[in-house]
């Protein structure tokens, strides 16, 4: 079906609801299943009360099956229509903390001409394995899990994200590997920020994905936010490394001195900087930026996608970090 009109743009005019309470954390649950193209969910959102709460709203998709909503662990009633999911529950006074809880399951809307447009992005690599990634710019969160679709609140805590995918596959995200956990036919992969990130930054990325790594000596970095040294990490399909290294060593790295002499230091350096590949042009995501380009070169002979997804995570994030 088409996107609710609702659903189809991210953020707008605050709602008298969701203006009532403070997200202070996500914790997302999530089996994408490729071959249904389907996932199954259970998203929770802990936040504090502004003032009395006898409904809380949410964002979400109703394309959506919810199986079942609960308030602080007690099952609640709701009614999800016109791209809102309304969540009835007991008052809660202004200072109160609670954590509602989502489950669901469904096809997620695709992406028909990701970036610019959003959704799940179900493609295969050569050798014919799944690849998968979503694109939610200027649509948001809601397209497959239940959020405050809005630019002015980030979630101060951060956010897990457990992502199970089929074994032999391999689900990265933003923020530091907690875990990793399998079992005959699947694996799970726990991730988590540690700083506070706009919800549509939360990006699920899945493929036969190996990882080449370095480490980067800062510039200028000290303290806990920004230390001397952070991982670079690219999560790659391409098995050709000297285009690998070329890109990362040679133009990356000089970009990475150009913002840090300009901007400061990397704004996420006590987690990672994060690029992985994936099937469609690319996409700043903090911590775990999507990288398309093919590692083709411009008529100077430089690949510009990285240093323009940079200008958006580094400047552009860091503009809204609190």
């Amino acid at each position: 079906p088409p996107l609710d009109p609702v659903t189809a743009v991210s953020s707008g005019e605050l709602t008298y609801l969701q203006a009532l309470y403070d997200v202070k954390h996500y914790r997302l649950e999530i089996e994408v299943i490729p071959d249904r193209k389907t996932i199954t969910a259970n998203v929770s959102m802990t936040a504090l009360a502004l003032g009395e709460l006898t409904q809380i709203e949410l964002d979400f998709d109703p394309r959506f099956s919810i199986d079942q909503v609960t308030v602080n662990e007690h099952q609640a009633n709701f009614n999800s229509a016109n791209g809102k999911l309304l969540i009835d529950t007991l008052p809660l006074m202004s200072g109160d903390e609670f954590t509602t809880s989502v489950s669901y399951k469904g096809r997620p809307y695709e992406a028909e001409n990701p970036p610019w447009d959003g959704g799940f992005v179900w493609n295969r690599t050569e050798s014919g394995e799944h690849w998968i990634a979503t694109a939610v710019q200027g649509r948001g969160c809601d397209l497959y899990w239940p959020c405050k679709d809005h630019i002015s609140d980030k979630p101060e805590r951060g956010a897990d994200m457990i992502i199970t995918v089929p074994s032999g596959l391999v689900a990265v995200m933003n923020g530091i590997l907690i875990s990793e956990q399998s079992t005959e036919d699947k694996t799970s992969y726990h991730w988590q920020t540690k700083n506070p990130i706009s919800s549509y930054h939360l990006a699920i990325n899945i493929g036969p994905f190996k990882k080449y790594q370095l480490q980067r000596q800062s510039l200028i970095g000290q303290g806990d936010m920004a230390p001397s040294t952070y991982p670079i990490v690219f999560y790659h399909i391409t098995e050709d490394m000297e285009k690998i290294e070329n890109l990362i060593s040679n133009d990356f790295l000089s970009q990475l001195d150009f913002y840090e002499r300009t901007l400061g230091p990397y704004p996420w350096g006590n987690e990672k900087i994060g690029i992985v590949e994936i099937p469609y042009l690319g996409m700043e995501h903090q911590t775990m930026n999507g990288y398309g380009n093919e590692f083709r070169k411009d008529p100077e002979g430089f690949d510009w996608l990285m240093q323009h997804e940079f200008a958006h995570e580094w400047f552009g994030n860091l503009m809204t970090q609190e």
